[in-house]
């Protein structure tokens, strides 16, 4: 009846498969991707780790070899001005290399300034330089013009001195330069400069010229193309400088472009200084050297309309450059002294570009319903002042015409 046989205590039972947990499916794969989101969390930071690593190694190693560097520039240079040791093609590359590699403004100003008398020192060996390698001649070259121009142009209110690379600017971006050596002929020379000055250009040359004006030049000044200061004498041969090129590569079309735009761009649409409108404008109108307002005129028709050979119809309502009423004084100033020059579809041609950008003032804009909200009283009456004495002009040319 009763199946005892003497055990009385009740053995665990023990799986040999282990502890058996019965998880819900929703919650075993939260889990498993809370586990590989972990995994992932970890393999990227350990990730961002090595590359913070990676950086901070190099920027130490860039440091310290842009620092031994400058030891080994600064002995060099030295040696080279106080004529310890003879000045080679081979050493002023080396020398230029030197500095393009570790070159930052606001710590190597003072060493571009050496190399910039050095380079005015010793022009004959530059050009036996261009004469050896002539790309590694034009890359490093045209590189240290443009920090000239740059450094000319943020110099203005610092203690570094401007003299040598303004007449490194001069001397290198000047024909004579190539051709009194013997090194060039005269096409090979017209060759060279209009390569540095397209590059300068096209990096803000004309940029770099138009601060220098304004800080360098006083303001007041009387209308007149006589350069007021010795400076602004140096300016108006910088801005003069790639135009006069113009006579010499009339087939380069691109040439062209670059300069007629830069121009536009930097100093003819922007708004005007008196340093601009009363000396630079004039200069160019009624200066000793011809402007070549043809060419500036053609240099203003949208390339697509030059593409599609429409120039001859005028129907064009844009230009290749931004419409402003800054830009329609200049034509008016630049082409005064040209219109008794000028052929019947050349005249053509210069009315219908006073037209396109006769909306631009501010006046036309009213005519034309434009709104004119958000300006303030004071904002106002300055833009009616400058308004009344632009058409003064304006009118002023026409009846003159």
């Amino acid at each position: 009846m009763f199946g005892f046989d003497g055990d009385f205590r009740t053995r665990p039972k023990v799986s040999l498969g282990g502890a058996s947990k019965k998880e819900k499916k929703d919650s075993l794969l939260l889990k498993n991707q809370l586990e590989r989101q972990k995994r992932e969390n970890e393999r990227h930071r350990i990730n961002s780790t090595r590359q913070i690593q990676c950086w901070w190694r190099a920027s130490i190693v860039r440091c310290r070899l842009k620092t031994a560097t400058r030891q080994e520039f600064d002995n060099l240079i030295q040696q080279c001005l106080k004529h310890k040791c003879h000045l080679s093609s081979k050493i002023l590359s080396e020398i230029q290399r030197l500095l393009l590699f570790f070159y930052k403004e606001t710590i190597d100003a003072e060493r571009l300034v050496s190399l910039c008398q050095l380079l005015i020192k010793h022009q004959a060996v530059s050009m036996e330089m261009l004469v050896c390698d002539k790309h590694t001649w034009h890359h490093q070259t045209g590189r240290i013009l443009l920090l000239c121009c740059r450094l000319v142009e943020t110099a203005i209110h610092s203690h570094t001195p401007i003299a040598a690379p303004m007449r490194t600017l001069e001397v290198y971006t000047s024909i004579t330069t190539y051709t009194k050596h013997h090194t060039l002929n005269q096409d090979m020379a017209i060759t060279c400069v209009a390569t540095l000055m397209k590059n300068l250009i096209f990096k803000g040359y004309f940029q770099s010229i138009r601060t220098l004006l304004n800080e360098r030049v006083p303001g007041s000044i009387e209308m007149s193309p006589n350069p007021p200061t010795p400076v602004a004498s140096t300016v108006l041969d910088l801005v003069l400088r790639p135009l006069h090129l113009l006579e010499y590569v009339h087939s380069n079309t691109d040439y062209k472009v670059i300069v007629f735009n830069g121009l536009c761009r930097d100093l003819l649409c922007p708004g005007f200084t008196d340093q601009i409108g009363l000396f630079l404008l004039p200069a160019l109108a009624n200066g000793k050297y011809s402007f070549p307002f043809v060419d500036f005129l053609n240099s203003l028709v949208p390339d697509d309309v030059v593409k599609s050979n429409q120039i001859s119809d005028l129907g064009f309502d844009h230009l290749s450059v931004w419409s402003s009423p800054w830009l329609l004084y200049s034509v008016l100033v630049l082409g005064e002294p040209k219109l008794g020059s000028l052929a019947d579809h050349e005249v053509v041609l210069y009315l219908h570009i006073l037209k396109v950008l006769l909306p631009s003032l501010p006046s036309a804009q009213l005519v034309l319903g434009r709104s004119r909200s958000n300006v303030d009283d004071s904002d106002s009456e300055e833009e009616d002042i400058a308004t009344d004495s632009m058409q003064v002009s304006i009118h002023s040319n026409v009846s003159s015409w």
